[in-house]
């Protein structure tokens, strides 16, 4: 079964409406699509324009491919739970968004494995043709402990020194969120702007990731 999931904020009809007409061509009864807003419904394969969060857990777990938009909640579940997923971005140019951050989000995601990102429909087409090989491994749906006691431990310094202005604080604690959302490998650089940004703590930031990649090397 192919489930596909366009969230519930806006529609994306160029991601349903190419879906559908694969699945038309292809002969594909199996395909289930959760279409939100959307004007364009399709005619083809089976619809909701909204899947209660119960039923659309079990479907995005026991689907054998999902497709969505560049939803990090989607794509997380499918990740815990080990199903392929194909992932293509909304474009504010086309109207799908407020903006592009999920280009960046995605950016973020070509590494992984079991998942698959497409950014055009022709790039949506081929991937369908071609399914997703599973990941074969999951991901927990718990923190890791050493982020856990870097917050705990980042919060309690907060709390203790008040003469820090927030800007410095919070600049610290995305640094060492970053920290651990950046693959093995990759340096503060290869940071999206959209992401980057955030880290005002500026060289504070930057400091901290290599502190806690450093950790993560040799933990």
């Amino acid at each position: 079964m192919i489930f596909v999931t366009v969230g519930t904020q806006f529609p994306f009809d160029r991601l349903v409406s190419a879906v559908d007409a694969w699945a038309c061509r292809s002969k594909r009864r199996d395909v289930i699509a959760q279409i939100g807003e959307g004007v364009n419904t399709p005619s083809f394969i089976e619809w909701n324009r909204f899947v209660d969060a119960s039923k659309c857990h079990d479907l995005l777990r026991d689907a054998d491919l999902v497709v969505c938009h560049a939803g990090m909640g989607t794509v997380l579940t499918c990740l815990t739970s080990g199903t392929p997923v194909i992932v293509m971005p909304r474009l504010a140019a086309l109207g799908e968004h407020r903006n592009d951050h999920q280009l960046d989000t995605v950016r973020w995601m070509r590494d992984l494995p079991g998942v698959r990102i497409v950014e055009t429909v022709e790039e949506l087409t081929a991937a369908l043709e071609m399914g997703v090989e599973a990941a074969g491994e999951t991901i927990s749906p718990h923190s890791d402990p050493q982020l856990t006691l870097t917050i705990r431990n980042f919060v309690n310094s907060a709390a203790l020194n008040g003469r820090r202005s927030l800007r410095f604080r919070v600049g610290t604690l995305v640094g060492r969120l970053l920290s651990w959302t950046l693959p093995r490998g990759r340096t503060m650089t290869e940071v999206p702007a959209s992401v980057a940004s955030v880290a005002v703590g500026g060289e504070e930031s930057v400091r901290s990731i290599s502190e806690c990649q450093s950790l993560r090397a040799t933990g």
